[in-house]
């Protein structure tokens, strides 16, 4: 998949919390990308860990004796495509991050067990969908508390810039960008920061 999609699937799945009526503030810093980590409020109330999924497939990291990411997280937004190759919507699965954790704990001991190996800080990949070959790696879709279609085009005002585009800033920041950035900067939420122009 090329990775300059990849904002687009995060927009997606930032885009159906927003639909069951949360507010998504992204939690960005710390090497993480834009909508890959967002704070929520309203219905669901807490961190949310944003996954994108290539072919179905999407991964945590194995970090030594936790996940990542996943141990941080209250709940988990993944998004992949319809097609890979020609999309046409964003499939958004929501789950709480409790009942993935114990999933993908015991997808590591069935893998450990079959003598395979589980790298540490590298991603552990498993299967949205059912794979009979795959057994205790596969059908994580079935954990999902609901899942929302997002219609292709997204509204590319909304895009954020790939992350390539983001070593060469623009010389000018709109008002949401510069928030976001003082928001990361110091360590709160963009709600709180105000910036007036005078002039």
């Amino acid at each position: 998949m090329d990775t300059s999609r990849l904002p687009t699937l995060r927009l997606a799945a930032r885009k159906a919390i927003e639909l069951k009526g949360c507010v998504a503030t992204s939690q960005i810093g710390r090497g993480r990308p834009e909508n890959a980590f967002l704070g929520l409020s309203g219905p669901y109330e807490g961190d949310c860990a944003v996954r994108t999924a290539k072919h179905g497939w999407f991964a945590f990291p194995w970090n030594t004796d936790h996940w990542g990411t996943l141990r941080d997280s209250k709940f988990v937004l993944v998004a992949n495509y319809d097609d890979d190759d020609v999309p046409t919507f964003v499939a958004v699965r929501f789950f709480q991050a409790d009942r993935l954790l114990d999933a993908f704990d015991a997808a590591r001991q069935a893998r450990l067990k079959r003598g395979l190996k589980v790298s540490d800080n590298t991603g552990m990949w498993v299967a949205l969908h059912e794979y009979p070959s795959l057994p205790d790696n596969d059908n994580f879709e079935a954990l999902a508390d609901w899942v929302v279609h997002i219609p292709l085009p997204l509204d590319p005002a909304r895009v954020p810039a790939a992350p390539a585009a983001l070593s060469n800033p623009p010389l000018g920041l709109s008002i949401a960008e510069a928030k976001l950035r003082l928001a990361a900067h110091y360590g709160v939420d963009p709600q709180a920061i105000e910036i007036v122009i005078r002039g």
